[in-house]
């Protein structure tokens, strides 16, 4: 995949190096209030790719090019680089303050594992300045970048420090194994460079680490240089020669294949912190626009260094629609697989199939779905890529009159829902719900035409969480409480007056573990 994904401000945008126009993202992802401090992109054991992206005090897991939010962790502080550990740990850097003392609060590398299982507990290790982390499959390593004192503590060097992987359940999960001390110049950087003067007091820092590809070397940027680590040796020497010398590189990433690097500067006049440009090197070249870029990297992987997402947290985290059966019991259908758990113990009842097995009446187009519902005679609807479709419960084929276009069936969705539908509800009145990103409309059975006005989701929903949303799916209980899925996390809301049942808040994992097995 040639394109390039990079961080700024609210967003997350991905772009096609070989476009000279930039001006509009091929894919953007935006969150009010939220500041995006990193993003690297993930697989699957299926192939699927996900986005894992840090700021704001979370870590998230977001579809990609989907752009649904899978999953979202707290990170109990500012996080500005975060990658995959195996079995779907997380692990961030926390730059913490600028205090020099023996606290938390001046760095850490953080291990994120209790959203997996509630008896584990979250885990950290003290860095002064920690900004980056890589995670090496190969050797089961993790590196990050940090410095041995405060940033603004005189006689502190830069570090580089290798954990071994002991596992999931062990304590610490990770070991310590050693610190490789980073040259970085001795004087303040406001004295060796008008360009510091806005950071008087400082000193020179690690900020990022990126691998290089097909190798056991990674680069690792400072405020004055980016040198190259060789994992083997155990050595640090120059980067190459274009990009050795550059200053404040605050994120670089380098193509698996064509090997082309691409990284972002702390270049804007005003001194604001996104850029408005990226660069490449081998070939050289520059791309501007956008809504500004922090951090960069490739949007593919390279098995040798990054962790594949395990295949119990992909199928968690694709959920795409859910129906309750007429045996009362759950159905969740993921990005290509369909499973049935038992609405009582939620495990899991049968073999996870795929979708088009079961339900043959959907044709490709419609995959993944995005939203389904029951109607009153119990055959499921299903929508996807903009089109409608209801199937005969019994057998999964289509009903007549087939595929239809889900701006004709349903004319009061407002345009920007049509081709975003995150979840849909048969109302106890015989009408339609919708859930778009963050609008919520009903619309009536017969004519697909809209009663009301269109009125945002918390609005209506008062119990959703934000961090609940968008939503990944919805379904309608027994009790005629709708339940709601998103974030990883589940609650019943009451249907009349929207707020939250008890006991209120869970994790997915927790109340159907089916979709683990």
């Amino acid at each position: 995949m040639n394109l390039v994904i990079a961080a700024g401000g609210e967003t997350l945008q991905a772009f096609d190096p070989a476009d000279p126009d930039w001006a509009t993202p091929l894919w953007m992802w935006t969150r009010k209030g939220w500041t995006a401090n990193d993003v690297r992109v993930r697989k699957d054991t299926h192939g699927s790719r996900y986005a894992l992206a840090c700021g704001g005090g979370k870590i998230l897991v977001i579809s990609f090019p989907h752009g649904e939010v899978l999953q979202a962790v707290d990170t109990d502080g500012s996080v500005h680089s975060a990658d995959l550990l195996p079995k779907g740990v997380l692990v961030g850097a926390a730059p913490g303050g600028d205090a020099a003392g023996e606290t938390d609060s001046a760095g850490a590398v953080k291990v994120y594992r209790s959203h997996l299982d509630q008896s584990l507990r979250d885990w950290s290790d003290k860095l002064f300045d920690a900004h980056g982390v890589l995670w090496d499959e190969h050797s089961r390593t993790l590196w990050a970048v940090g410095r041995n004192k405060g940033p603004k503590t005189a006689g502190g060097t830069g570090i580089l420090r290798k954990y071994a992987w002991r596992g999931l359940r062990e304590d610490p999960p990770l070991q310590h194994v050693r610190d490789f001390p980073l040259e970085t110049d001795p004087r303040p950087l406001d004295r060796i460079s008008r360009h510091f003067a806005k950071w008087p007091g400082y000193y020179e820092a690690p900020h990022d680490i990126a691998p290089v590809p097909g190798t056991r070397n990674f680069h690792v940027s400072t405020d004055l240089k980016v040198v190259t680590f060789d994992a083997n040796t155990e050595t640090f020497a120059p980067a190459p020669g274009e990009i050795s010398g550059l200053y404040e590189v605050k994120g670089l990433g380098v193509h698996p294949s064509s090997h082309q690097i691409a990284l972002v500067r702390h270049d804007r006049a005003d001194g604001g912190w996104a850029s408005e440009r990226i660069r490449f090197f081998r070939p050289q070249d520059t791309r501007t626009g956008g809504r500004g870029f922090y951090k960069v990297r490739w949007a593919d992987t390279d098995p040798t260094w990054d962790a594949t997402v395990p295949s119990a947290l992909a199928r968690i985290v694709s959920l795409r629609a859910t129906l309750l059966g007429s045996n009362g019991n759950a159905r969740f259908f993921g990005t290509e697989h369909y499973v049935e758990c038992d609405w009582d113990s939620g495990e899991r009842k049968g073999n996870v199939r795929s979708i088009r097995e079961v339900w043959k009446g959907l044709p490709k187009e419609m995959l993944p779905l995005d939203a389904a519902l029951l109607g009153s005679n119990g055959n499921p609807r299903f929508f996807g890529g903009g089109r409608y479709l209801e199937c005969d419960w019994h057998t999964g084929q289509a009903r007549k009159p087939g595929v239809r276009r889900i701006a004709d069936e349903w004319p009061g969705l407002p345009e920007h829902m049509r081709g975003n539908i995150r979840a849909a509800l048969l109302g106890s009145n015989g009408n339609a719900r919708f859930f778009g990103t963050e609008h919520y409309v009903e619309c009536d059975w017969k004519t697909g035409r809209r009663v009301g006005t269109t009125r945002t989701i918390r609005e209506v929903w008062k119990g959703l969480p934000e961090e609940m949303l968008p939503l990944d799916a919805a379904l309608l209980g027994s009790n005629g409480n709708p339940r709601f899925f998103g974030g990883g996390r589940y609650l019943e809301c009451d249907w009349h007056t929207g707020q939250a049942r008890k006991p209120g808040v869970r994790r997915i994992a927790d109340v159907w573990p089916g979709l683990h097995q």
